[in-house]
């Protein structure tokens, strides 16, 4: 039972790992779109590739928290509310 459960924990954590590869992958190549849109001047380009890159974000999180709580029962409302406002500040330390 011990080598069953070990197996189940190792495929978790690879299918987690891919999960979050996959998102940082679809947010980095969204952002360099817009970046690389903003910087030939085109402006509707670039805010289409952001308003396309956080809908593909919200829904990857959407469906990786929806497994969470599949499994686990203990995501709850207002457990992911964060403590303070989000930052683009390089200098902000994030604590939580």
């Amino acid at each position: 039972m011990r080598i069953v459960r070990l197996r189940t924990l190792e495929a978790e954590r690879r299918r987690h790992r891919r999960e979050a590869l996959d998102l940082s992958d679809t947010v980095v190549q969204g952002l360099a779109v817009a970046r690389h849109a903003l910087e030939h001047n085109e402006a509707r380009h670039a805010s289409a590739a952001i308003e396309k890159t956080l809908a593909t974000a919200r829904k990857v999180v959407t469906e990786l928290l929806a497994d969470l709580a599949a499994e686990s029962k203990s995501i709850a409302p207002g457990d992911l509310v964060r403590g303070r406002p989000g930052t683009l500040d390089s200098d902000a330390e994030d604590d939580e």
